[in-house]
């Protein structure tokens, strides 16, 4: 899969946001955006790479 047809800028930018803030409130914070939008933008990701979760992900590297 190329990825990189599935990716735009915005949400590539919304999830390093995520995973930088490893917070979605600071991230929409930081991006101007509101928190429901960074996660409905996490959502549409996620469905677009085949179901692996994204949030999931952020979460697990949160802990690390």
């Amino acid at each position: 899969m190329n990825y990189c047809n599935i990716l735009d800028c915005r949400q590539l930018r919304i999830f390093l946001a995520a995973w930088e803030y490893k917070n979605l409130s600071r991230a929409a914070t930081d991006l101007h955006l509101s928190q429901p939008t960074v996660s409905a933008h996490l959502k549409t990701l996620e469905e677009q790479l085949s179901g692996n979760n994204v949030t999931e992900f952020l979460s697990y590297s949160c802990q690390r």
